[in-house]
């Protein structure tokens, strides 16, 4: 193992942009209540995980990308061909997320006090700029210099993980913390994501092989020292998320098709598919042991929980 290289640039804070969130009066169908999950007749037989579909009623497509410990979701859906964020509270109403001046909106993560963060494209520039959005005030921001900026993850100290895009276009990963950014690079990757840094210090992502950059496999990196790891037989390998006694959660790809893993401290893998599902992925992950994501069941995209018993 080697010990991760990482890079330190001082930036000024990130401005602020006063919005709301979209409310029903405004768009009908920006608040609307989920199909309720159905009572289980065998509530005294012990089962597995059961598994929740979560569409926003009327969209094209719904992507549940985290939640927290409390059960909030973040995500997005495509109505009338625009894409749209939402957050849906333990009500299981839905409230669209719109980020000022966006063609498109994408909230990624969502820590425990509800802070919300994300990326948009911006009318006009058609820059992927990030977005902190705490109380109905949005905060914009981007990596010093670039136009590419995406926001993954929050944890509960307001820390925020991510990626951007250089001048040559090339990817590195990023945390900001304390509002000073800070770059991260696998040595030798030809791309690097980070998806997740805990309030202990723990990175969690994937990179581009710097051999065959058409495989994708994931890190952690600890105490500056990463470990790479990938499903057995995947030629793609994307952590996404760390949940319940430290077990990873992401999308692996194998010649079988599309899949959600579980991995835990061992080093063991769960293979996890939407039952019925063409393709599953695995987003978001809470210490209760529910998993957030979406599924393909006859072409369309939707939305679910993986809801442990």
């Amino acid at each position: 193992m080697r010990t991760l290289r990482r890079s330190f640039n001082r930036v000024p804070r990130i401005a602020v942009v006063t919005a709301t969130l979209v409310a029903a009066a405004a768009c009908a169908d920006a608040i609307v209540t989920a199909p309720a999950a159905r009572t289980n007749p065998f509530a005294n037989v012990a089962v597995g995980p059961i598994f929740v579909t979560v569409d926003v009623p009327g969209s094209a497509q719904t992507r549940v990308l985290d939640l927290n410990e409390p059960g909030d979701l973040v995500g997005f859906y495509r109505m009338a061909g625009v894409t749209h964020g939402f957050f849906r509270g333990r009500d299981e109403r839905f409230v669209t997320i719109d980020a000022p001046n966006a063609t498109a909106t994408f909230p990624h993560g969502i820590n425990d006090r509800g802070d919300i963060t994300g990326r948009f494209i911006e009318a006009g520039s058609n820059h992927t700029r990030g977005f902190l959005l705490i109380g109905g005030t949005y905060s914009v921001f981007d990596f010093p210099g670039m136009i590419h900026t995406e926001p993954e993850f929050i944890n509960e100290r307001g820390d925020i993980a991510g990626k951007y895009r250089d001048a040559t276009g090339f990817q590195h990963g990023f945390v900001l913390k304390d509002d000073v950014f800070h770059t991260i690079d696998v040595p030798g990757a030809a791309s690097t994501d980070v998806q997740v840094y805990t309030v202990d210090g723990l990175a969690v992502g994937d990179i581009r092989d710097g051999v065959t950059p058409t495989i994708v496999h994931s890190f952690t990196i600890e105490d500056g020292v990463f470990t790479i790891f990938d499903v057995p037989g995947a030629t793609l390998t994307l952590a996404r998320a760390v949940g319940k006694y430290g077990n990873i959660v992401g999308i692996y790809v194998d010649p079988s098709g599309r899949h959600g893993f579980l991995r835990d401290r061992d080093g063991n893998f769960e293979r996890i598919d939407y039952p019925g599902a063409s393709s599953t992925e695995i987003y978001g992950a809470n210490r209760r042991g529910t998993l957030s994501g979406s599924y393909v069941a006859a072409s369309v995209e939707h939305g679910f929980l993986r809801v442990e018993r």
